[in-house]
C-alpha cells in the first residue's frame, strides 16, 4: 500500500469513529506495526509496515489502534479493549498474523528448524544465541550481516521496480 493512501484511510477512519481531535502520522520503526498515544491523541503507523502490506492488513491495524484510542491505551489488550476491537470488526490480538515487515540486515538461520532470525541492529553477541525451540545443541545461531543490495528494497518505488522486472 502507498503511504499517502494509508494516510487518507487513517483520517477517514478517525473521522468515522468520532476521533476528530486525534492526529495521524507515520514513523520509521522497523519492528512495530502501529502505536496509539492517548496522552497526545495520536495514532502512528510504520512506513515499512505500510509499504510491505495490503490495504486490508493496514486497515485492520488502523482499527486495532482506533480501538485503543476509544478505550484508552492504558487498557492494553485486556477484555475491555478486546470487546471494542470486536465491535470494530477486528480480530482481538496483539499482532496481525498477516502482517509482513522487512528483515533486518543481521540474520541467522536455525539449523534445526530453518527458522530465520533477523535483527536491525548488530547483536551484542554474534554467536552464542540459540533457537528457543531447538535448543543450544541443534539450534545454535550465528548472525551474519547481509549486504544492502540483497536486502529487502526500501520504499514503494523500489518495490514497484522489483515487481516490474520479473
Amino acid at each position: 500500500m502507498l503511504v499517502k493512501d494509508a494516510e487518507k484511510l487513517a483520517w477517514q477512519l478517525l473521522k468515522e469513529h468520532k476521533l476528530k481531535d486525534w492526529t495521524y502520522q507515520t514513523n520509521t520503526r522497523k519492528r512495530t506495526l502501529g502505536l496509539c498515544f492517548s496522552q497526545y491523541k495520536r495514532i502512528e503507523l510504520s512506513i515499512y509496515f505500510i509499504e510491505h502490506n495490503s490495504p486490508a492488513v493496514v486497515r485492520e491495524t488502523l482499527l486495532h489502534e482506533i480501538a485503543h484510542a476509544l478505550v484508552g491505551s492504558d487498557q492494553g489488550h485486556n477484555a475491555v479493549w478486546m470487546e471494542m476491537a470486536e465491535k470494530l470488526g477486528v480480530t482481538p490480538r496483539r499482532k496481525s498474523a498477516a502482517a509482513v515487515m522487512p528483515p533486518g540486515p543481521w540474520q541467522a538461520t536455525c539449523r534445526g528448524c530453518n527458522r530465520l532470525f533477523s535483527k536491525h541492529r548488530k547483536p551484542k553477541y554474534i554467536s552464542g544465541n540459540s533457537c528457543a525451540m531447538c535448543g543450544p545443541k541443534i539450534g545454535r545461531l550465528f548472525y551474519v550481516r547481509i549486504e544492502s543490495d540483497s536486502a529487502v528494497p526500501k520504499g514503494a518505488a523500489a518495490m514497484q521496480r522489483q515487481t516490474n522486472t520479473k
